[in-house]
């Protein structure tokens, strides 16, 4: 457990809380190491940087603590925040280069007087990580990845997997570093697979409805040969035989549905029911409008056409709420 807290001369009486957060611990190299009077400069340094950075991050949301050799800054109920906050501290020089540590897990904040004490696990593990981090580079524990991935989705690209490591502790870190070009590969190779799947699928699809056209071979009468004459007549007209309707109805198309954590689907403006626990349903070939509808989120309109026995898949992650209360509420839930 790491403890990190304002200095201040009396502590009254503190009341604890606790819950799940975001802890941004930023680091200055070889700080032991530097002269005091060198300190006291990369401090001040430090102090104004994180002034800078923080701006744009609710104020209400946010715990800043000062650590030996840096400082820790606690983001509640917003991932995707502290990794951007992260990053601005870490990027430039502007007299005093850092090193950053992401993770999330929990946090005790016990409010006695004006300045609250902040304690757990969450500012223990950014402390580790920090010094996996090279320096301007952020480095991330799988856990914050994954709360980061769970609330905002798009952001989690940013944090490129960089091997497991052991701190003086001997406690082992996945850690995850905040690679820009990375993520733009990642992503381009990710859309360049789902361009192959869905031309896969329109693929499929063709050859299943070619398969399911009927052959027409049309029946030519045959014409007669003239017999020798000294004036011949011009010769029968060719008929083809006009092929029998087919009647035969069209198999239906299946809609596949991977939908989380549940959504409404509506097929062209009729409910079918709820995914999950609804996987899959049948639809008549042709154009459709599908639609899925969440409480609290915008609803995701598709417009498709199914071929015959076509199958269909669609997946969607609804994005997790943000958080509506200021941090003190946040933490009240947990008493």
């Amino acid at each position: 457990m790491s403890d990190l807290e304002h200095p201040r001369p009396s502590m009254p009486a503190a009341r604890a809380t606790a819950a799940h957060a975001s802890v941004v611990f930023l680091r200055i190299p070889d700080y032991a190491q530097t002269p005091v009077a060198e300190q006291v400069r990369l401090k001040d340094r430090l102090e104004g940087k994180v002034a800078t950075a923080l701006a744009g991050l609710d104020e209400a949301r946010r715990v800043v603590l000062e650590a030996p050799d840096g400082c820790a800054v606690v983001v509640l109920g917003d991932p995707a925040a502290a990794l951007r906050f992260a990053r601005r501290a870490a990027a430039g020089e502007e007299g005093v280069r850092v090193a950053g540590g992401l993770s999330h897990g929990p946090v005790r904040v016990a409010e006695g007087g004006t300045t609250p004490i902040v304690l757990g696990d969450g500012i223990a593990a950014a402390q580790a990580v920090a010094g996996f981090a090279t320096t301007g580079r952020v480095a991330a524990t799988r856990e914050f990845r994954d709360a980061l991935e769970r609330a905002a989705p798009s952001h989690a690209w940013h944090l490129a997997p960089a091997g497991t490591h052991s701190d003086a502790r001997d406690r082992s870190y996945e850690i995850f570093l905040a690679d820009q070009q990375a993520a733009t590969s990642r992503r381009r190779r990710s859309f360049f697979s789902l361009g192959a799947v869905a031309l896969a699928i329109l693929a499929t699809g063709f050859a299943i409805r070619m398969a399911r056209e009927p052959a027409v071979q049309p029946r030519v009468a045959a014409a007669a040969k003239p017999a020798a004459r000294p004036a011949p007549s011009a010769p029968p007209p060719v008929v083809a035989a006009r092929p029998e309707p087919n009647t035969a109805p069209s198999a239906p198309a299946t809609l596949k549905l991977d939908i989380k954590p549940q959504g409404e689907i509506f097929v062209d403006g009729v409910s079918k029911g709820r995914s999950p626990p609804l996987a899959s349903l049948s639809i008549p070939p042709g154009k459709h409008l599908i639609e899925i509808r969440r409480a609290g989120a915008s609803p995701i309109s598709l417009r498709v056409e199914a071929g015959p026995g076509e199958e269909l898949m669609i997946r969607h992650s609804f994005a997790a709420p943000a958080p509506k209360s200021a941090w003190r509420k946040f933490f009240d839930q947990f008493k």
